[in-house]
């Protein structure tokens, strides 16, 4: 299985965002509820609050030219090294470690 990095999805927002029109975001949000034996009992169907942020800043990161590996590489050591460790990182994600 192929894992993206957040320099692969910084590059596909980009390129969303240069598209002479932007991809609609659906207006409902639905959640679906399942039972024990696997069968959809439940759903509903909530306003989607996030499409006109994500539209937003679709367009503002249109004016912005993708990050370099090296770009993206320098920053996330930043980050890292500002956190102590990956480690430290991952358990403030609340997250088990699962990264590289």
């Amino acid at each position: 299985m192929t894992r993206l990095t957040a320099l692969d999805i910084s590059k596909a927002v980009y390129n969303i965002a240069k598209e002479p029109t932007l991809p609609q975001l659906p207006s409902g949000l639905t959640t679906h509820f399942y039972g024990d034996n696997g069968r959809r009992e439940r759903s509903f169907v909530t306003e989607n609050r996030l499409q006109g942020c994500f539209g937003r800043a679709l367009v503002q990161l249109a004016g912005f030219p993708p990050w370099s590996a090296e770009r993206f590489g320098a920053l996330r050591q930043r980050v890292i090294a500002r956190a102590g460790s990956l480690e430290v990182l991952w358990q403030e994600f609340g997250a088990d470690g699962g990264g590289e």
